[in-house]
């Protein structure tokens, strides 16, 4: 039987996901706010989708030792322990999407990029345009598919050549640094393209101001937005930036003697009384402590306005015309 590690490892250390103000929050919460959800934000912030219960059901049980884990040991010095399952989700889990981050990265850069130059570029819409992609999710592959059409056809014109195609990776991210809905696109691109011989032809520097002038036109005509054509950009204003890719190493977890820990055995849900009577003989068993019934207060804070304590049902945002001076003040 495995014995509970009393001392964190240099390179392992099993976290507590519920000490997280996050996982507190969801699991006091979350209950109350999908059961109000369809009549208090349903009309501001889309359709309720099934996935959002899926992905915070998951994430309240990743971690968790009482919802399954991996038996581990060393084969050199015998040292055992258990590894919780993770939920390994996107988003909606730090870790697990900390983790995903760094191990896309890895692959991107080793397994999907050239061995040539490449550059970021981010691309971003205006606020008055977000508010479509929270209730028709396609405009955001759509929009990826114009950003594809803008960024190949500047490189294909400042090569002068239109048999040349560039490499390019992209991402969708629909909240800001603010957790706000902001859907954006991050974009790696090679810098240059390669022909039908596989040469690969070198560009320095893309025209900025003619690609987000095309941009611009691309999401104006994918929106139909033809009451904000005369539309013009200050100068000062960005829809993208670019910089220097990076890459991140991942090290494995190794055990007290520097060996590298095997699993030995699979503990899974199905086998609750077994996870229990392991879990209790090492003093690893904490029970659920009862919650109470959900109830109809819900406070939430709405980073595009006010708090909201008590608020009813509101109005669809519509597409409206505005002049240049009041959307830029508001943009």
């Amino acid at each position: 039987m495995a014995v509970a590690c009393v001392e964190p490892l240099t390179l392992y250390r099993p976290r507590d996901p519920q000490a997280s103000d996050l996982w507190r929050l969801l699991d006091q919460h979350f209950e109350t706010f999908q059961r109000v959800y369809d009549e208090r934000f349903a009309a501001k912030y889309g359709f309720w989708r099934p996935i959002v219960e899926r992905s915070v059901t998951a994430f309240l049980k990743c971690g968790d030792l009482h919802e399954g884990f991996a038996r581990v040991r060393c084969p050199d010095c015998h040292h055992e322990m258990f590894v919780a399952f993770s939920c390994k989700q996107r988003c909606t889990c730090p870790s697990c999407h900390q983790k995903r981050a760094l191990l896309t990265a890895i692959h991107v850069a080793e397994d999907v990029c050239a061995p040539v130059a490449h550059r970021q570029v981010v691309l971003t819409i205006p606020k008055r345009l977000r508010l479509h992609t929270r209730f028709d999710r396609k405009l955001l592959g759509k929009l990826c598919s114009c950003a594809w059409t803008c960024l190949q056809a500047e490189v294909r014109r400042l090569l002068g050549r239109d048999d040349v195609v560039p490499g390019m990776v992209a991402a969708v991210q629909t909240f800001g640094e603010l957790l706000h809905f902001h859907p954006h696109f991050h974009v790696l691109l090679t810098c240059g393209a390669f022909t039908p011989q596989g040469e690969f032809l070198e560009l320095p520097e893309l025209d900025l101001e003619r690609l987000q002038t095309a941009w611009q036109e691309a999401v104006f005509a994918l929106y139909l937005a033809a009451t904000m054509s005369t539309w013009c950009p200050r100068s000062s204003r960005k829809w993208w930036r670019t910089c220097a890719p990076g890459r991140t190493a991942v090290s494995a977890s190794t055990s007290r003697c520097s060996g590298e820990m095997k699993v030995i055995a699979f503990i899974e849900p199905p086998q609750r009384d077994v996870i229990e009577k392991i879990l209790r003989h090492c003093g690893l068993w904490c029970p659920a402590a009862p919650r109470a019934p959900p109830t109809g207060d819900l406070r939430v804070h709405d980073p595009d306005g006010d708090w909201d304590v008590d608020s009813t049902s509101q109005e669809p945002q519509e597409l409206t015309f505005v002049d240049e001076a009041t959307f830029w003040s508001t943009f």
